[in-house]
Parts: structure tokens; C-alpha cells; sequence
């Protein structure tokens, strides 16, 4: 088993209590743990701690550092989600050179609160409220997701050991910190003594009612496709349904989960995206519901970018795309699909497609994250990339092509994050760098029937640009 050990009290716990417990388990103990860089001269101290600790218990330790700050601002996205990112890769290398077949979590019963009440502030159903789990994958497991912070203390003091305190959980622009520190004390003090294990216990009950309901959303999938409704996997069959290549795909008609009860037919559609992604890892309700909702063609693209989920008007279709020569190691590229929505975390950003008659369109140049562009001028699959060597764009008003990199300069674009600038763009041009210039060759003009409406929103903080 891999025990992931950051240094703070929780994972000092873990890591000491299975160190008791070993022998009799028969349990071969590892240590991992990631030096994230993100606390400076603190986190090689952290890391040093934890090299004395494992030192102390005889337990073999694959340490590692990443300087996430620098990995987050590259991949646009928060430093939580980029810690979270990395530390799980590290803990899955760690895995494998030790041959472990368990990973070990630190979480605890407050954890399980927090993130439970975090779910239910974004809108989150049953399985967002079921927070957690204790065992998942066959793989993560966190044996202390019943105990208290404060049992965690007071194993740690009647053992003595000693922990490192990481000040940054202390900073409530964090909206997990505010949970932690204001709102979970005040429901303890004003409303219910031991919200948090109340919090918890009702997060087991949640979990058993969502696999049960997941049981049966699998079992009637499967009817489903006996059916022989489901056409088997074929990237080149109905090309106009999805904007780009499919490697895998499951179709399901509409009339078959519109017969179902709502709570059943979106989580068939969820078990539909489990099948085909591998995973529901930040999958949720919402990224379908509108999907399943539409009486017209609609879709969008999950977050990771490799799955989309589309409504042809008849039928409901979940498929990966296939992957796309990357340019470098840090250039991505996501299709959008029209009409629906695409989120490129790398780039900060969610690309949300509309048509409409041009009559109805908004005046172009009125909002900067927004691109009116002429739908017949658009030539093959629509993407949000970031940019490429060459590129260049035909601004409106300026007469002829500039490149991009020009564009950037001449717009005073900090050059660490040009990388991060969305570039919108067809199989034949560049359509729109956003908030910075329209292509002339997409712009409507007097014989413009219909407009594809573009508009960029922010993901985790604030557009680049």
C-alpha cells in the first residue's frame, strides 16, 4: 500500500496508525509525497519533515517535487486543481515502481462535510452529495474518512508525534477554507452540535442510494442497446452528427430515455459517459441535463475535453474524439460543437456556440468575449486551441494579415501567458483571437443569412485577456 503523506496532521496519522496495525495485516508500507513548490522555503521544509518521519519509521519513500504554480498558470487552470492533478499522478507512479495494489488517503469525517456542502452549493445531485467515497476504483482508499479532525489531534498527542501546520489552509479567499473556518463552526454552534459527522453519515446513506440507482441505470442501458438500437462504434458513420472524428460511441434515441423517469434517464446517460470516458471524474448533472432537455440539436464537450454528449434531435450521442496531433507538449485544442459548449482548462476558458438568424443577432464589436461571425464563411470543424507557430489572423479593419504573435505584442499581452490566449479557428483559418480581433473573412455582412454566435467565458478566475 501507498500512503500519500503531505506532512499535516491527517496524513501523519494515517501514515503512523497502518505502521501499527502492518504486521498484523500482513501490509507492506510505501510513502509518497509531492513537493509542490507552492509555499516556497515551506514546502522543501514539509518535504524534509516527511524525509526524517519515514526515516524514523523504516518506511521506503518516493518524494518528488513540480513547481504547480508554474503548471497551473500554463494549463489555465486554479493551483488547487493543478496540486490535485499532480499529486495524483505522482501517487499513481508511486503505485507502480512499488507494485502497490492500495493507495491511502488522508481524508477525514470534515473533509467528507466540506465537500459535501461545496457539492450542494454548485447545484450537485445525488452523487455530488454522496461526497466521497472510502474505497474507489478498487484503488483509493481512506481508512480515516469516519474520524474527526479533532480525533485526529488527539491520536496525534497521545502518541506524540509531531506535524507540519500549512498556513495556507488558513486563507479563506479559498471557498473550501470559508467552509472550513466559518461556515461548518457556525452550523456546529448555532444549529446542529456534530454537523460534520452528521454531514458524514448522511454521505454514506447518499452513496448507497446512488450505487443502487447507478445498478439499475446500467442494467436498463444495456436493454437499451440489445435492442439494437445502438449502433455499434463506427468513426466514419453519420459524419454530420459530431463535429470531428469519433474513436467510440453509444447512441441512445431519445423516445427510449424520454420513456424513462427523469432521475433514471439521466443517470443512464451518465453510465453512457462512464462506459465511453472511463470515469465520471467532474462529470456532473448539469453537463448533460441540457443535452437531454433540448428538443433540438445540442452538445457539448466534458471536462478533460475527450468525450462529447450530443442530441441530433432523435437520438442522444456520447463519444470520444479522436486525439489530435499536439503541435508541443503544451499546445491543446478542443472541438465545439454547434449548437453547445466546450470548456478548455488549459486555456481558462468555456467557448459556448449559438446560431441564429442574423436578425436576431447581437451587434458585432458590442462585447469583447464575443464574436458574431457569418455561419457560411466557417469551413470544417470549429476548435478553441492555443496558438501555434505561423499563425496569423485578417483582423477586421485592417486590411490585411497580421500574426498572431504581432497581435499579442501590439496588445501588450504579458508573454507568460500568450501560450494561454484561446485562438478560435476552422479547418481553414482563424476566426477569432479572443477579445482581441475578429477575422475579416468571418464577419457578417449584407448577404448574411444566419450568425454563429461565439462567446467565451471564464473558468477558474478571470479570461486572459
Amino acid at each position: 500500500m501507498v500512503v500519500g503523506i503531505s506532512g499535516g496532521p491527517d496524513s501523519v496519522a494515517l501514515l503512523a496508525y497502518l505502521h501499527g496495525i502492518a504486521d498484523s495485516l500482513d501490509l507492506t508500507l510505501y510513502a509518497a509525497h509531492l513537493n509542490h513548490k507552492i509555499r516556497g522555503e515551506e514546502s522543501d521544509q514539509d518535504e524534509a519533515f516527511v524525509v526524517d518521519l519515514c526515516g524514523e519509521l523504516d518506511i521506503p519513500l518516493k518524494s518528488g517535487s513540480i513547481d504547480v504554480p508554474a503548471v497551473a498558470a500554463a494549463r489555465g487552470v486554479g493551483i488547487e486543481e493543478a496540486a490535485r492533478d499532480e499529486r495524483r499522478k505522482m501517487l499513481l507512479r508511486a503505485a507502480e515502481v512499488y507494485g502497490a495494489n492500495r493507495i491511502a488517503l488522508g481524508h477525514t469525517a470534515d473533509d467528507q462535510a466540506e465537500t459535501v456542502l461545496m457539492n450542494l452549493f454548485r447545484g450537485a445531485g445525488i452523487l455530488g452529495l454522496a461526497g466521497i467515497r472510502p474505497i474507489q476504483d478498487d484503488l483509493w482508499i481512506r481508512p480515516l474518512l469516519h474520524c474527526t479532525r479533532d480525533q485526529i489531534l488527539d491520536y496525534l498527542r497521545r502518541h506524540g508525534l509531531t506535524y507540519r501546520t500549512d498556513l495556507s489552509n488558513y486563507d479563506t479567499s479559498y471557498l473550501r477554507n470559508r467552509v472550513r473556518h466559518d461556515l461548518l463552526p457556525l452550523l456546529d454552534r448555532e444549529y446542529r452540535t456534530g454537523i460534520s459527522a452528521t454531514l458524514a453519515r448522511n454521505a454514506d446513506l447518499l452513496a448507497d442510494d446512488a450505487d443502487y440507482l447507478q445498478a439499475i441505470a446500467a442494467e436498463t442501458l444495456a436493454k437499451i442497446m440489445a435492442q439494437g438500437n445502438s449502433p455499434q462504434p463506427n468513426s466514419e458513420s453519420d459524419p454530420g452528427h459530431l463535429p470531428c472524428a469519433i474513436t467510440e460511441r453509444i447512441e441512445i434515441p431519445l423516445s427510449d430515455l424520454r420513456a424513462l423517469h427523469p432521475s433514471l434517464a439521466r443517470r443512464v446517460v451518465l453510465q453512457a459517459i462512464a462506459q465511453v470516458r472511463g470515469s465520471l471524474v467532474d462529470v456532473e448533472i448539469r453537463h448533460v441535463a441540457a443535452v437531454l432537455d433540448s428538443d433540438r440539436a445540442y452538445g457539448l464537450t466534458l471536462p478533460g475535453g475527450d468525450v462529447t454528449v450530443q442530441s441530433d434531435g432523435e437520438r442522444l450521442i456520447v463519444a470520444k474524439q479522436t486525439a489530435r496531433p499536439q503541435a508541443t507538449p503544451e499546445y491543446v485544442e478542443y472541438a465545439i460543437p454547434i449548437p453547445g459548449t466546450v470548456i478548455a482548462p488549459e486555456l481558462g476558458v468555456a467557448i459556448s456556440a449559438e446560431v441564429v438568424p442574423v436578425a436576431e443577432a447581437p451587434a458585432p464589436g458590442g462585447d469583447r468575449n464575443q464574436a458574431i461571425l457569418d455561419l457560411v464563411s466557417i469551413s470544417g470543424c470549429v476548435v478553441v486551441r492555443s496558438r501555434r507557430q505561423g499563425d496569423r489572423i485578417r483582423p477586421i479593419g485592417l486590411g490585411g494579415s497580421k500574426s498572431i504573435s504581432d497581435l499579442l505584442t501590439d496588445a501588450k499581452i504579458p508573454s507568460p501567458i500568450r501560450s494561454t490566449i484561446p485562438i478560435i479557428a476552422d479547418g481553414e483559418k482563424i476566426l477569432w483571437v479572443v477579445g482581441l480581433a475578429v477575422s475579416d473573412e468571418a464577419k457578417v455582412g449584407p448577404n448574411t443569412g444566419q450568425a454563429l454566435i461565439l462567446t467565451a467565458e471564464p473558468v477558474n478566475g478571470d479570461l486572459r485577456i
